[in-house]
């Protein structure tokens, strides 16, 4: 009987960054989220490259603070006062994502898929908590 080796016995690690003092997600693409100073976006030149770039993702305006929980593959973050961050579009509030005639007001966001839709909860006029799909554009 031949001895097998247990998963995970080698291997090696990359470090990120200095700043980086806690991570909240990872993705599929090796990007890696989370905080220091400042909330912090690490990026890979290339799929689970050791070699990226470090992106500090600025406080919504008024806010003194911000925390991600939840990273896309394509880099979205999805945070604690109902907000996204990409690339493209920057800083936007989910709340304005809602038509201004439902009556709904968003409580919490749950998820963030590959497509930057959020799974979020919210609740209608004096009744409970609904859970809703926004698509950010």
């Amino acid at each position: 009987m031949d001895a097998q080796q247990p998963h995970g016995t080698t291997g090696s690690f990359t470090w990120l960054s200095d700043e980086l003092e806690y991570v909240t997600d990872f993705n599929d693409f090796g990007q890696v989220a989370g905080d220091g100073q400042s909330v912090l976006l690490w990026t890979p030149t290339q799929a689970h490259a050791t070699a990226g770039r470090l992106t500090r993702i600025p406080n919504p305006d008024g806010s003194d603070g911000i925390a991600f929980s939840a990273l896309s593959r394509r880099g979205a973050l999805a945070g604690s006062a109902l907000t996204v961050w990409d690339h493209e579009q920057g800083m936007q509030e989910l709340q304005p994502l809602l038509d201004a005639g439902s009556g709904y007001r968003l409580e919490g966001m749950l998820a963030l898929n590959e497509r930057g839709q959020i799974l979020a909860t919210g609740t209608p006029a004096a009744e409970t908590h609904r859970l809703l799909l926004l698509t950010p554009h």
